[in-house]
This record gives C-alpha cells, sequence and structure tokens, in this order.
C-alpha cells in the first residue's frame, strides 16, 4: 500500500519511493518476477490504509487486518493479524506477525499467537493483545455475511 506525495510514493513503512523506483516495481511486479512460475502477473493499486487508533498499541508500523469466516451467510470465526517489528509492519503470519482471536458474540480479541508460542503481549510494543474491542463489529459482521451472497461460494 502507498501513499501518492508530489516527491514520490510512502510505503506503509514509511519509505519513500520516487515515481521512478515505483514504476520499476510495478514493471517487476507484471513481469512476473514475483509470481511462482515467472509468469507475468498483475498489481492492485491502493491508497495507504491507516488503521484504527484502537490497534495503536499492538501494531508495530502497518495496519492490521480482520479475517472473519462464514459458512452459509453464518459468521462462524474470526482473528485479526497484527504486524511486528519481525514482519516488517506486515500483516502476514508467515513473516511474523500476530494472529488474534476473536470472540464472534462480543468483537474482542481473545488468544493470540507469535509463531508457535502463544502469547498475552506484543514483543515489540509489550501491550496486551488480548481483551481489545474491535470497532463497527457488528457493521463487519454483516458486511462477511452479506459477501457469501456476492461469491456464491457457500463460505
Amino acid at each position: 500500500m502507498v501513499d501518492r506525495r508530489q516527491d514520490g510514493f510512502v510505503s506503509q513503512s514509511g519509505e519513500v519511493y520516487s515515481h521512478e523506483e515505483f514504476a520499476y516495481q510495478i514493471s517487476d511486479i507484471l513481469s512476473g518476477i514475483h509470481s511462482l512460475g515467472g509468469q507475468e502477473d498483475r498489481a492492485i493499486l491502493q491508497a495507504l490504509v491507516h488503521p484504527d487508533p484502537v490497534f495503536a498499541a499492538v501494531t508495530y508500523q502497518g495496519v492490521p487486518d480482520i479475517r472473519i469466516i462464514t459458512y452459509r451467510g453464518v459468521p462462524i470465526m474470526a482473528m485479526v493479524r497484527l504486524p511486528t517489528r519481525a514482519s516488517d509492519g506486515k500483516a502476514n503470519l508467515h513473516r511474523g506477525a500476530i494472529g488474534a482471536g476473536i470472540d464472534i458474540a462480543r468483537g474482542e480479541t481473545i488468544t493470540a499467537v507469535h509463531r508457535t508460542e502463544v502469547i498475552s503481549r506484543h514483543p515489540d510494543t509489550g501491550n496486551p493483545v488480548s481483551g481489545i474491542r474491535v470497532p463497527f463489529w457488528d457493521k463487519m459482521l454483516l458486511m462477511a455475511a452479506r459477501s457469501m451472497e456476492m461469491t456464491g461460494l457457500g463460505i
């Protein structure tokens, strides 16, 4: 994710790229340099997303994301992925982000895992990762339930 500035683009970690550097990165993506088979690829560009302040104490640089799994239009489980220094500010679990379960009924974080360990505090900020009330939880559940209708997948 990037934020457009007059002198270039800013990544989620604050790194500034010139227009030329940004164009080169996009060219690499399109040419397939990052794809598994070296096939031509596609790039999706979006404006830089800023995290809700409720996650500021348990996020390192990047933006947390929330996953809600539905079955036949009914939300059955959810989690939030929290960026860490180890994950370079990205919310990817395989890179070292934290995965915290969310209680479906309350919209509040519960048990969290970092790599292979159950944790209670964010490794970089030291703040508790459970007990965080997710804002707009009811709206998120409704969106998740309705998205099943759009995909037709049943999940």
